[in-house]
């Protein structure tokens, strides 16, 4: 994704949203009256106003421009969607496409490979190392060296938008309207809580720290799901032309507005596969851990590929540990209650006097906060002594 103004192409980080809209490099580039000349594009807002009427044969959403060259073939698509058809081929020379039906079979136009002269990611382009304002580029000099890993990590943006399962929260009352109609047109599934069937959370444009450590965000992260803000299905609504997931993503902030991408990172890690967050690590719980939070803490474990150890006291510890590999944790609710009591301070003092007890028996004591830490940045070494991120905020 790039920003578009004033006849130019400018990276993300130069460009002024305000002023600028959000376009595919890509889809600029190959949309047939688009003239460019020099880094410079021309027509470019008829074509948005044109392709804003053409439902792309893929996805079903409005806003594709590229249409089979087969002159009597109605099929058009958004470039992304026709790179993830095999069937089509491709005349990159000519900036053309023909869809299966009437692909030609000759040898010179082949579907795009990694290896290929138009390789696109779908939902995020690689242009700081080369933009269209710097001068003209080759294909090949476009291609991201890490696009298998980037396709492996898109692999939730090429599930068709009739199978999207979408969770808001935070969402005000404008924005849940919003989402119904998102969800009307898009023919996807709306739900009221967290499953993980879930494809999108999308959170409310007026976030704060307590909806970000939301059971719903930090399981959507260890699932590898996407958590998006509500701008992404504002500017569908407004535009009525379907938007790569990556721009709207959450970015999460620590000490020293350090950014931490738990969200990216967990995507990443499920697309590939590998070890899950807690792997190889055990937990136990405060005996005054409510009921209800004692449950968000045992999901959020398993999620995350963690032991949640049952029946577990200071006295048994050292047997455990003595059976199991890995390290134990000890997890006490280190915020207000869930009910305000009077008698919250006994509870607070006898967790702090089993906190202790639990020390002793070799587990490393962690307030629950610690561990949601630990998810948002997706980073386990947050549970050992001394690592944490401060004045998180969105």
């Amino acid at each position: 994704m790039v920003l578009y103004h004033d006849r130019r192409i400018m990276t993300n980080d130069k460009g002024n949203p305000t002023n600028a809209v959000y376009v595919h490099e890509k889809c600029i580039v190959w949309a047939p009256r688009v003239q460019s000349s020099g880094g410079t594009f021309k027509n470019v807002e008829n074509e948005i106003k044109r392709a804003s009427r053409w439902e792309c044969s893929r996805c079903k959403l409005r806003g594709a421009a590229l249409g089979c060259y087969y002159g009597r073939c109605r099929k058009t698509y958004h470039v992304p969607c026709a790179v993830m058809i095999p069937e089509c081929r491709w005349d990159v020379e000519g900036r053309h496409v023909w869809c299966p039906n009437h692909a030609p079979h000759d040898d010179m136009s082949s579907p795009p490979t990694m290896e290929s002269d138009i390789v696109l990611q779908v939902d995020q382009l690689n242009t700081s190392s080369c933009s269209l304002s710097q001068g003209q580029c080759s294909e090949k000099e476009r291609i991201s060296s890490n696009y298998q890993r980037e396709q492996n990590l898109q692999n939730q943006s090429s599930t068709l938008v009739d199978q999207w399962v979408l969770l808001g929260i935070s969402l005000s009352a404008s924005e849940e309207d919003s989402l119904k109609e998102f969800a009307s047109l898009t023919n996807s599934t709306l739900v009221e809580d967290w499953d993980k069937n879930v494809t999108h959370v999308i959170v409310g444009r007026n976030t704060n720290t307590a909806c970000v450590r939301s059971y719903a965000v930090l399981m959507a992260i260890l699932y590898g799901k996407w958590i998006v803000r509500a701008g992404w299905i504002m500017d569908f609504l407004v535009q009525r032309i379907p938007h790569p997931e990556t721009p709207y993503e959450m970015t999460f902030y620590g000490g020293l507005h350090t950014s931490i991408s738990g969200p990216t990172k967990g995507r990443a890690r499920a697309a590939e596969g590998a070890p899950k967050l807690f792997s190889g690590l055990n937990f136990c719980f405060s005996d005054y851990v409510h009921v209800e939070d004692l449950e968000e803490f045992q999901n959020l474990i398993a999620a995350g590929g963690g032991l949640a150890l049952q029946g577990v006291s200071p006295d048994s510890l050292p047997e455990i540990r003595s059976r199991i590999p890995g390290k134990v944790y000890y997890i006490y609710h280190g915020g207000p209650p869930r009910n305000s009591t009077w008698y919250f301070k006994d509870v607070h003092q006898n967790q702090m006097e089993e906190s202790v007890e639990y020390g002793k028996s070799g587990a490393q004591v962690i307030s629950h906060l610690k561990l949601y830490d630990a998810i948002l940045s997706y980073d386990a070494r947050i549970l050992k002594p001394g690592r944490s991120f401060t004045n998180m905020c969105e």
